[in-house]
């Protein structure tokens, strides 16, 4: 009777993927699956990459999956093939590779937590005293002493003062402050608390904390002085992600130069002859090459094409989303 195994992408800079077999009371899950697993002292929840050869689990001692994710794949095949090829032509780690085709926190390594499961022990202890609010990440308890809990929380461990679990639980979604306007009638007291007041009304008596003080931080100091007066509420929201209302007229599309015209008509013909051909497109900033960007990505798509978007730096995201939300409404998809 053959083993049942299979290859598990862990989140982790690991060249390989892992083989682990599958208890007699879990089903074999399929490629693209997510599984739990063990790794060490810790649970992973990583990707499963196809069934584990013959010749390689045959005559071993494999550890167990832990349990299935997922019944059906997290992403459909080409992804999967994408994220396998990127880790063999880059001799990149499969699970890194795996983790940038899934959503946000589909493939996890587990962080280790500390509890108190002894409280009758006298103050002094340092990691104890940090822990009788509650559990503590050890990351976080390590920022809070500076330095490197271990040899402590080894040693009350084995009192059996402390514990340290493994928790697999997602971060969850962001929470940011929001303010909105409050009473109309306030009266503000100087120029700091009558700024923060004309920002909010000019953003439309509502906007997000960080968004009011982005360019003046010192003006935070007003915002709460303006919330304890009742002239604005701050409160906890989820964040929430919308491209389209990131600030601006999505659906205003500055029509294309003529310069623009003729390097986009070079690309579009280029885009729907098929094959491969480079270009580069030399032009200083604000010259108008994202817009060319885009209409050779619009070709490609009305081809029947794929497209890959590539930015130099995380900050140029907002924009080059919201570009690409004014295209999508402006073509009607």
């Amino acid at each position: 009777m053959s083993v049942r195994a299979v290859d598990v992408a862990l989140p982790l800079p690991v060249q390989s993927t892992f083989t682990y077999r599958i208890p007699e009371h879990l089903s074999v899950p399929e490629r693209g699956a997510r599984v739990v697993a063990p790794f060490g002292p810790r649970r992973v929840i990583g990707v499963v990459t196809g069934a584990a050869k013959a010749d390689v689990a045959e005559g071993r001692e494999l550890k167990d999956v832990l349990d299935i994710v997922d019944e059906s794949p997290l992403a459909p095949t080409p992804l999967l093939d994408l994220a396998a090829w990127m880790a063999d032509h880059y001799l990149a780690p499969p699970g890194e590779c795996y983790r940038l085709i899934l959503p946000p926190d589909g493939v996890r390594a587990s962080r280790a937590v500390a509890r108190l499961v002894r409280r009758d022990v006298p103050r002094g202890d340092v990691v104890v005293d940090a822990l009788r609010d509650g559990p503590l990440r050890v990351s976080t308890l390590s920022r809070r002493l500076g330095g490197d809990p271990a040899s402590r929380l080894a040693r009350l461990r084995r009192s059996g003062v402390v514990a340290v679990d493994q928790d697999l639980a997602s971060g969850g979604f962001r929470h940011v402050q929001v303010a909105s306007l409050g009473d109309a009638s306030f009266t503000p007291r100087g120029k700091a608390q009558a700024e923060v007041l004309g920002r909010l009304r000019a953003a439309g008596g509502r906007a997000p904390v960080a968004e009011l003080v982005r360019d003046r931080p010192s003006l935070r100091g007003a915002v709460l002085r303006l919330a304890e007066a009742g002239a604005l509420r701050v409160e906890e929201e989820r964040e929430v992600r919308s491209p389209g209302v990131m600030g601006g007229d999505v659906a205003d599309r500055p029509r294309p130069t003529a310069d623009q015209a003729g390097v986009l008509a070079v690309l579009v013909r280029a885009v729907t002859e098929g094959g491969y051909a480079p270009f580069v497109l030399h032009g200083v900033t604000g010259s108008g090459k994202t817009e060319i960007y885009f209409g050779a990505a619009e070709a490609a798509v009305e081809a029947g094409q794929g497209v890959i978007l590539l930015l130099p730096e995380i900050a140029l995201t907002p924009l080059l989303v919201r570009a690409a939300v004014a295209h999508n409404l402006a073509s009607g998809k």
